[in-house]
Parts: structure tokens; sequence; C-alpha cells
């Protein structure tokens, strides 16, 4: 039987509650990374990723770690995750990356963390269940995509909304000529002048910025998306034919948590690995 202590890796990034978030985002970008661990001292306290610091308000030169971890602790969003024991089961595991959005979750033992348990890795080991099957077979998802001319602030917007880090950007043909993503639009901003109670274009009460002005980051936000889009010619995308296992080794080798379906070069869906997890453990 596959376990969490057969999946586990012991190298994960750490931070400290009394850590900027500035240093934060700076360990995230060197590790290539969208999470972290966030410890009090010697002891685990949750998960912290990327698409927080995206749809919250934060300041990352003043805002320390131990402010998002009382945010967390009244808010619906993923960072007291599930925590798994040596002995969680594999099937248990998929329901719970599924159910919980995360990218990886700890695994702990006399309340110490021995490793983590990513995605990355249960795809790896699951890849072998999808064989003989296409992507026409799993597609089931209602796509969400945004045109080249629409703002950064509607993006962001829209990705809150359908709870998604990725966004199709086509062309008013509806031809497929780029992907938007959260990591992308988090290196277009310095910081972030949104919230994810209320995300607009307008109106946004903004904390002053040293080195940015309120009216540039208002103008940051009405930037083109087109501006920031990964080009269609270096996205994932794959044709209804494509077999599950080259979708999956797609996601593990390329480090992308989704992969545009096209049909005639119009995007028609996207597979996810949520989509993988909770097919699996159907």
């Amino acid at each position: 039987m596959i376990t969490a202590k057969n999946l586990m890796s012991k190298n994960f990034l750490k931070i400290d509650t009394n850590d900027h978030v500035s240093k934060l985002i700076g360990h995230m970008k060197n590790k290539n990374t969208t999470f972290a661990l966030v410890y009090q001292g010697k002891k685990y306290k949750g998960m912290i990723d990327k698409k927080f610091l995206l749809t919250s308000r934060v300041d990352t030169s003043q805002m320390k770690v131990n402010n998002i971890l009382k945010k967390r602790s009244k808010a619906k969003t993923c960072f007291f995750v599930p925590k798994l024991k040596y002995d969680t089961t594999l099937d248990e595991i998929c329901k719970l990356l599924a159910t919980t959005h995360a990218n990886a979750l700890p695994v702990i033992e006399k309340n110490v963390v021995k490793g983590i348990v990513t995605v990355k890795k249960v795809l790896q080991k699951i890849r072998k269940q999808y064989q003989g099957l296409r992507a026409k077979d799993i597609l089931r998802k209602r796509l969400t995509s945004a045109l080249e001319t629409e703002k950064i602030g509607k993006i962001i917007e829209k990705m809150h909304l359908n709870k998604i880090d990725k966004l199709p950007i086509v062309n008013r043909a509806g031809k497929l000529i780029g992907i938007a993503t959260i990591s992308d639009i988090m290196k277009y901003f310095h910081r972030w002048p949104i919230t994810a109670q209320k995300l607009r274009t307008k109106g946004i009460k903004r904390v002053k910025s040293p080195d940015r002005d309120t009216g540039e980051k208002q103008d940051m936000l009405k930037t083109p998306v087109s501006n920031i889009m990964i080009p269609a010619q270096v996205c994932a995308t794959a044709d209804l034919e494509t077999s599950m296992p080259l979708i999956i080794d797609m996601m593990t080798k390329e480090n992308t948590s989704s992969v545009i379906i096209q049909e005639k070069k119009k995007p028609i869906g996207i597979i996810t690995q949520t989509d993988l997890l909770k097919e699996y453990v159907k």
C-alpha cells in the first residue's frame, strides 16, 4: 500500500512568522515554488501560497507573515491545510489535495513536520491509472477565458471569482494566443493593490508605496493582459485525442497545474491537477 511516508519529500521552503512578506516572496522566487510552510520558532503553524498573496491587500515591505496568520484564522481560503500521517493512504491524500486545492500537504508525526507530499509526486504515482484514457474522456470543465484586450484588473477579478490561477487568453476570433497566470501578475506588480473580498479596478484603497505611487498602480491595473501573458507557443496545450499519461507528464515536467485542450487552435476546455485527483478517487 502506498502511503504518505512513501511519497513525502524532506525538501520544502520554511518561513518564520516574524519574517516580512517580502522575504517570503523572494524565497518563493528563488526556490521556484508556489507555497511555504509557516513556523513560529520551531512550531508549525500552517501553509501559505501565492494565490493568497495576489488576492489580498498585502504591503510586502511592511507586513510580517504573522499578520497573514491572523488573517487566515478568520478566512475561508487555504492556510490551515489538513495534516497527513506516515500511514495516510494515497486515496486519502488525493481526496484531501482535491478538496483543499493545496499544492502540498505536511506529514506530521508527534507534532513535528517530517516532510511534505506534493501534487506533482502524487500525479506521478497515479499516472499508470490513466493508461488507455484520452483528454476527451476526462474533459468536463467549462472553460473560462479572456480577450487579449481585457485589463489586468479584470483578469484578477475573473481568477478570484472562478477560483483559478490561470486564464487562457484569446483573440476576437476565439483562437488561443496565450495564457495569464497568477505568477506572471505577481512579477508584474511589486505589490498587489487588491483585496479578496472585493476585487475591482477603481476605487481601491491602497497603502502608499515608496517606489510606486497610487496613480501608477491604477495604470498597471488598466494595462491590457496581452502585455504580461505567456505566448501560446510556450503554453501547455493538447487536443482531445492526447493520451492522459502524456498530459500528466506535461504537468509534472513543465511544472504546470493545468493543460489547455484545443480544437482547431481554439481552447475548448482545460484539465487541471484537481480534475485528475478527483477522477482518481471516484
